[in-house]
């Protein structure tokens, strides 16, 4: 990827359209390296997470984890508005690089998991108990009674 950082600037591969339509050797390049490692890396953990050995499983399921997976859903909704909201705050945007990361990492970090708790909470788990309580809709058509013969 960081060698490949000129070419993401001067083709503007920032923009996914830029890089997935196009046929050239730097763009499917990028396209490769961007996703793919990523994709198995995941894929890697999640089946480390189900069927690997006890050694692998027992950290993924520490109650930390759990609980970041249970409002995994609304952390995804709310974490880039704050993350921009952060960025925008003077006292965060004016520090060097790394000391701006660590910032947004635990200001950031510590508000959209208190936001999205909040937000399970009061949306997502009732709305969850309503799908429970309403079920699906039964389909419209019945099963024609056996015929006696």
């Amino acid at each position: 990827m960081r060698s490949e950082g000129m070419a993401f600037l001067a083709n503007q591969y920032y923009e996914p359209r830029n890089f997935m339509g196009s046929e050239s050797a730097v763009a499917i390049r990028y396209f490769f390296c961007e996703s793919f490692p990523f994709a198995i890396g995941y894929g890697l953990i999640i089946f480390g997470a189900t069927i690997g050995p006890a050694w692998l499983r027992r950290p993924l399921s520490w109650p930390g984890l759990c609980f970041v997976g249970v409002i995994g859903y609304s952390i995804y909704l709310l974490h880039m508005p704050l993350l921009c909201m952060f960025l925008r705050i003077p006292w965060i945007a004016n520090h060097s690089l790394h000391s701006r990361l660590l910032a947004l990492c635990v200001a950031a970090g510590a508000v959209t998991i208190a936001a999205s708790t909040i937000f399970f909470v009061l949306v997502e788990r009732p709305a969850m108990n309503a799908a429970k309580r309403f079920g699906r809709p039964r389909e419209s058509w019945e099963r024609p009674p056996a015929s006696p013969l």
